[in-house]
């Protein structure tokens, strides 16, 4: 069962990472974009009002991916949380169990083999 909520865990960081290439993606076309405005923009006011308006648009995508990662990582901390939790466990569980395989009957150490 915590394999399962752990892979679905997992499942959902790719997705959030899957989406995040159209977001760079998209940036790089913005920021393109953007830099043949503020070449070309000082030349005319309507060309500096388009730019003002791309400009605002940059802000905006730029505000809007600020809180989508605030919201991605406040909604995966708790989920991480227990997943560091019960990979401590497991570890722990681990040694615990190597410790005494290496104690044989009798509580002679017995050898370890790689």
């Amino acid at each position: 069962r915590e394999l399962r909520r752990v892979s679905q865990i997992l499942l959902e960081c790719m997705s959030f990472w899957t989406n995040m290439d159209g977001t760079v993606q998209e940036l790089g076309r913005l920021k393109d974009h953007t830099a043949s405005l503020v070449k070309y923009a000082s030349k005319s006011s309507s060309l500096r009002a388009r730019f003002d308006s791309r400009l605002a648009e940059y802000s905006d995508f730029w505000g809007s991916l600020m809180r989508l990662c605030e919201q991605y990582c406040a909604e995966v901390e708790p989920a991480l949380q227990k997943v560091r939790a019960l990979i401590a466990k497991v570890e722990d569980a681990a040694d615990t169990m190597d410790v005494a395989g290496r104690f044989g009957a009798g509580g002679n150490i017995v050898p370890m083999r790689d």
